[in-house]
């Protein structure tokens, strides 16, 4: 067949141009497997002491905020101070007195973990004693500076006030970061073995703006004076009628609110104190003007007032001459009562 080859003779070359071109990519193929292996083996090697175990020990936050909660209300915790001290080398090593040593402190957020890392042996031993002062954000903000430059001098953090304080306990171990043990945080100083300084509320008996708009004033006070008022109309005001200040007086009783009715006076104030629906206290009778003031305990709470305001017998004055007041109490001073 003249212009045509043998065609078993063609096939025949096209085979044995395929088998170099196969062979070439098999032995890439082979190559790169061989470069992904090694590259995995050289990663997983690295990867296995890129993160070193932490030796400590911690005070979980959780712990301590327990039953309070964290936060800026004044019955939450808000900061916390810790000093650790260890083993002052001579006493019995299983009792917390022998730990005297100061160590180191912090300051911490009422959310934060107190992690101290690698704390150095006292006198051989790795076991340590942790002392907490707790404040809530008015103790805080009262105290910042005082407790800031601190540091483990447990005699500024002790006349801080402190709004709870406890003890903890942990003993360091290597590789671990081991939890402290901390006993429950107590009102004031009497976490360490102190005391608890009471707080007192008080609430003034003056006046009182009644929730239906009327204003009750203490017949037995002293009359509220107006110098300000008085000076200024003798010192700079013409007496000569002036529309425009007619005018404007007339805009201003325009605006004024509606009379609610003939003020209310009062000769003595009743209490009865409560948190939440439960009574807190004794209900008392104070002779106005003599402020209502109360002792509680330590721990900081908010108290609601049962207010009533009575005549010299000891009768409501008027239906609606009673009111609610509200104070939350701080350990160590005195809170004065606001009323709605």
């Amino acid at each position: 067949m003249l212009g045509f080859g043998d065609p078993t003779t063609a096939r025949r070359r096209k085979q044995a141009q395929r088998v170099p071109l196969m062979l070439g990519i098999a032995s890439g193929i082979v190559a790169l497997t061989l470069l992904v292996t090694v590259g995995l083996a050289a990663c997983s090697g690295a990867s296995s002491t890129a993160v070193p175990p932490t030796t400590g020990i911690l005070i979980r936050a959780e712990t301590l905020t327990s039953g309070l909660g964290c936060g800026r209300d004044p019955t939450q915790l808000f900061k916390y101070a810790v000093v650790v001290f260890g083993y002052a080398g001579t006493g019995d090593a299983n009792d917390r007195t022998s730990y005297t040593t100061a160590v180191t402190s912090n300051v911490f957020d009422c959310y934060t973990d107190g992690a101290f890392i690698s704390l150095q042996p006292q006198a051989g031993s790795s076991t340590f004693r942790l002392e907490v002062y707790a404040y809530n954000e008015p103790a805080y903000t009262a105290a910042r500076a005082q407790i800031d430059a601190a540091g483990t001098n447990t005699t500024v953090l002790r006349d801080s006030t402190p709004t709870w304080t406890t003890e903890c306990t942990a003993t360091q171990q290597e590789n671990v970061q081991a939890l402290a043990s901390c006993d429950v945080l107590k009102p004031g100083l009497s976490g360490l073995g102190g005391e608890a300084r009471p707080a007192q509320i008080t609430l003034a008996t003056t006046r009182f703006d009644l929730p239906d708009g009327r204003v009750a004033t203490c017949a037995t006070a002293p009359p509220e004076e107006d110098a300000g008022a008085d000076a200024s109309d003798d010192a700079g005001t013409d007496h000569t009628p002036d529309a425009g200040a007619d005018a404007g007086d007339a805009a201003v009783e325009a605006a004024a609110p509606v009379d609610a009715g003939a003020p209310i006076t009062f000769t003595k104030v009743r209490v009865r104190p409560r948190v939440g629906a439960t009574p807190a206290g004794p209900e008392i009778d104070v002779t106005c003007p003599a402020p209502y003031t109360a002792e509680v305990d330590g721990q900081p709470r908010r108290y609601e007032l049962d207010v009533a305001l009575l005549d010299a017998a000891g009768t409501l004055v008027d239906p609606g001459a009673q009111t609610v007041c509200t104070v939350t109490s701080q350990p160590g001073t005195t809170s004065s009562a606001v009323c709605r």
